[in-house]
């Protein structure tokens, strides 16, 4: 049973990735989607679903080493999303997209995992606040864009003694007639 409810779950979040990279939507989007549709066909919260998102966190390859290519890694299903992010200027190239993937897998089911302990503790049947899973994806991909381009300075300078020489110089009032030269 933990291994049947575990490969629904990393299947559904590989279909979810697929589908994404398929349709051209935006990493985030994609990322959103899949983790969406793992938490959907995990089982209900409690010891099971808990042994399931423990496994796909610690150890996510496992599934897949034992049971074959029937149970997609969420990492490596990942990592192509990632990957396509990166093509598109939408996530650091700075790092490889499998370890990037790696990170988030691991961290955003350890925040589901710590979620449910909260909820189960405060004796909560709704969630309230933003979700941890969703603020960790968030934050995450937030950290994956990549680094803006450092201003050139000649191009700045260029700009701005453009900008003087035209009549409506930032910070000027135009001139009542143009100029001739």
């Amino acid at each position: 049973m933990v291994l049947e409810a575990a490969t629904a779950a990393c299947a559904a979040f590989a279909d979810a990735c697929r589908t994404g990279l398929a349709s051209g939507a935006r990493t985030g989007v994609i990322v959103g989607n899949a983790f969406t549709a793992l938490r959907r066909t995990a089982p209900a919260p409690g010891p099971l679903r808990d042994a399931i998102m423990r496994g796909i966190a610690d150890r996510p390859e496992r599934l897949s080493d034992h049971l074959g290519e029937d149970v997609p890694d969420p990492v490596l299903a990942l990592s192509e999303v990632l990957e396509a992010g990166q093509r598109r200027g939408e996530i650091t190239a700075g790092e490889p997209a499998e370890s990037l993937a790696a990170v988030l897998v691991h961290a955003t089911v350890a925040a589901g995992q710590r979620e449910a302990a909260m909820a189960r503790a405060a004796g909560a049947t709704e969630r309230t606040g933003l979700p941890l899973t969703v603020l960790t994806v968030q934050l995450l991909l937030r950290g994956m864009r990549p680094e803006p381009e450092p201003d050139d300075a000649r191009a700045v300078a260029l700009q701005r003694a453009a900008a003087a020489l035209t009549d409506t110089a930032p910070g000027s009032a135009p001139d009542a007639a143009p100029r001739t030269e």
